[in-house]
């Protein structure tokens, strides 16, 4: 097996791929419905508030249980016993925490529902750590009109492949200590 150089692993790396023609015409965030906005706006304030116990008021109300797969757990959540606990730990497991969580297209996928895709930007404290952690992830979230609202149906938090996620990692840290590319 012959050794791969940094210069050939990082040309097949899909790092700038053009968007997708499908995506050229997707509204962006000001486009967006602003009850989808809310929405997330308002997670955003539970998640400062570190109030957990009103997660389950922006899913659908009569759902039988949540489809929820936050980037740090293996398992999709599908009862409401496990997204209480999730957010249970939360409450007991992080001094602090902010969420900011920026909706980018929502696609309609049938009457009333919409798929739509966030980019989430996640900072916390565990409470056995001196120092705060932080990270990036995206998404996507099924969401049902609810008259005046939208409520969550599903919502899969989806982590790019550790290679990229290093990557974006190393160019922040090169960045953090003022290098500046070369021409």
């Amino acid at each position: 097996m012959s050794r791969l150089d940094r210069r050939t692993v990082m040309a097949a790396l899909p790092m700038a791929a053009a968007p997708a023609a499908s995506q050229e015409n997707v509204p962006m965030a000001d486009a967006l419905d602003p009850r989808i906005v809310k929405l997330f706006k308002d997670l955003e304030a539970v998640w400062a508030s570190r109030d957990f116990g009103r997660m389950r008021g922006f899913w659908v109300k009569d759902l039988a249980a949540p489809l929820y797969l936050p980037e740090e757990k293996k398992d999709f959540m599908t009862t409401w016993q496990q997204f209480d606990a999730y957010f249970k730990g939360n409450t007991q497991g992080t001094r602090a925490g902010v969420v900011k969580i920026a909706p980018q297209f929502a696609m309609p996928m049938g009457v009333g529902l919409h798929m739509v895709a966030f980019a989430l930007e996640w900072t916390l404290q565990l409470v056995n750590e001196a120092t705060p952690i932080g990270g990036s992830v995206r998404g996507v979230a099924l969401v049902e009109e609810a008259g005046s609202e939208v409520k969550l149906k599903a919502y899969i938090e989806a982590p790019l492949a550790p290679i990229l996620y290093i990557r974006e990692l190393y160019e922040l840290v090169a960045a953090n200590r003022g290098f500046k590319p070369v021409p």
